[in-house]
């Protein structure tokens, strides 16, 4: 999957040593984003502006490799010529965040016995 794949890329920044991440990244960055434009579409179902989404898809995956690289004593900074998320993008990942948990939550398909 997508996050397994960005464990994988955390992995490779940390204890191997990738000349050029950043190719890596270009290279590879639609399939370590798979499981977030997943959950994107699935949103969509509910949300009537997509206008946005593809734009936010790289960011979240480039903030979820910046927290699995924080919990081991790096950042994407060490990194140079990665791209880094702008700090909005993580306060707007939070809130997509909690709407992906709503939509989840609504929609089940309940049902009701007579």
């Amino acid at each position: 999957t997508g996050h397994q794949l960005r464990q994988l890329f955390a992995t490779i920044l940390l204890f191997c040593q990738s000349i050029k991440p950043e190719l890596l990244w270009n290279n590879h960055k639609i399939a370590l984003c798979e499981d977030i434009l997943y959950r994107a579409h699935v949103q969509l179902q509910d949300l009537e502006d997509a206008s946005n989404i593809s734009a936010t898809i790289e960011h979240k995956a480039l903030t979820q490799l910046k927290n699995i690289l924080l919990l081991n004593g790096k950042s994407l900074k060490d990194f140079p010529d990665m791209p880094i998320p702008s700090i909005t993008s993580n306060i707007s990942n939070n809130k997509e965040e909690l709407n992906h948990l709503i939509c989840e939550e609504r929609s089940y398909n309940i049902r009701l016995r007579n």
